[in-house]
């Protein structure tokens, strides 16, 4: 998933909503994360597997 694959699927729930993306190595992870905080959003957790990165995100604001 890249930031505005993510964008789009926060779009799409409610404020206050929690929710986990899952994030490539490199510029995905790097990115993103920063990206959706800059919007507004609150970043829970991020946490790695064998194949890429759960993000937690809280949608805190509409985009």
């Amino acid at each position: 998933m890249n930031y505005v694959q993510a964008k789009l699927y926060l779009e799409n729930i409610k404020i206050g909503d929690i929710v986990e993306i899952c994030l490539d190595e490199g510029e995905p992870i790097q990115n993103v994360p920063v990206s959706l905080k800059n919007d507004g959003q609150e970043i829970l957790g991020i946490k790695r597997t064998e194949n890429y990165y759960k993000v937690r995100v809280k949608k805190l604001v509409d985009l």
